[in-house]
């Protein structure tokens, strides 16, 4: 007998939402590390249950206190709930509701192109949640459900410019507020020639900032050679690199030209949505599924006492 928590009820888009997890980094992990095994429908979509999505939340609660994906991926929910409680956090999951509903808030408000509330609450939830919440709760599914709305026809280019303009000057007013030890290790964060969708780099620049590295976004769409010019009068430690769009054919090359120009002290992390079906990357080049993943491997490589980079990541 199908218990309520076994019944596949979700489809991947509401998992998404109610986890703060993107699909892709959902589809990633199920094929890359066997997380979950969801039932499909008769449509063939991804079916999960309501024990998939608390294991899920668990799953990222632990990404944020250090723990990495490829450690934790399979592990059942009363292994996952043992590890929760050895760090002192609370054993039941705040309710998602709020920032839902102010996602939903906000794109009422750019669905209507009333720019001044959707500013206004965009500012209400950066002043209410701390940076790590704002970004997963709000700014990651509120950028998932624009382009799922985009892609659908809901909303229009306008409205996705719109509302990306107001996210690109939260992120960067997060980055300006961090100033970390001179000692600090640095990145730079940008995305490949042709690759104009800059986001999710600028997301990666706050996320290397929060994790105590000194973050230098350098903006989209650059070629090779000012990557590396940037990383050698930065002295840059990793090159944080966005592929979003990109078709292969074109990232490929990009990445394997810009891999074999870095000093050998400086490490190339790719992220983003077509990134993760990239086949044959160079060997010294780490792939991340989403920004939890990311923060985990940028926390490992900083000293907790001088906040120096511990070691080389080539």
């Amino acid at each position: 007998m199908t218990t309520d928590d076994e019944t596949p009820r979700h489809r991947i888009g509401a998992v998404a939402r109610l986890t703060g997890i993107s699909t892709h980094a959902l589809r990633v992990w199920e094929r890359r590390y066997g997380t979950l095994k969801p039932q499909r429908s008769d449509g063939g979509d991804r079916l999960y249950s309501d024990g998939d999505v608390q294991r899920l939340r668990m799953i990222k609660r632990l990404l944020g206190l250090g723990h990495g994906i490829g450690d934790v991926a399979r592990l059942p929910a009363p292994e996952l709930a043992k590890l929760l409680s050895l760090h002192d956090e609370p054993k039941s999951e705040p309710a998602p509701e709020p920032a839902l509903a102010l996602v939903e808030r906000y794109l009422e408000h750019i669905e209507r192109l009333d720019l001044a509330l959707a500013e206004q609450t965009l500012a209400g939830a950066a002043l209410a949640l701390p940076r790590r919440e704002l970004i997963d709760q709000v700014l990651v599914p509120l950028l998932h459900e624009l382009g799922s709305r985009w892609q659908e026809g809901e909303l229009h280019v306008a409205h996705e410019h719109a509302a990306s303009a107001m996210v690109r000057s939260q992120l960067g007013a997060m980055l300006r507020l961090f100033a970390p030890d001179g000692g600090a290790p640095s990145a730079v964060a940008t995305t490949p020639s042709g690759e104009h969708h800059e986001l999710g780099a600028l997301m990666a620049a706050v996320t290397a900032a929060m994790s105590g590295w000194r973050s230098l976004y350098l903006g989209p769409n650059l070629p090779v050679a000012e990557v590396v010019r940037a990383v050698k009068s930065s002295a840059s430690d990793a090159v944080l690199l966005s592929c979003v769009s990109l078709d292969g054919a074109i990232a490929l090359p990009f990445i394997a030209e810009l891999d074999a120009a870095l000093p050998p002290h400086t490490t190339l992390v790719l992220g983003g949505h077509s990134a993760q079906s990239l086949t044959s990357l160079p060997r010294g080049v780490v792939r991340v599924a989403d920004l939890a993943e990311l923060e985990s491997w940028l926390s490992g490589r900083v000293s907790p006492t001088t906040g120096r980079r511990a070691g080389r990541g080539r």
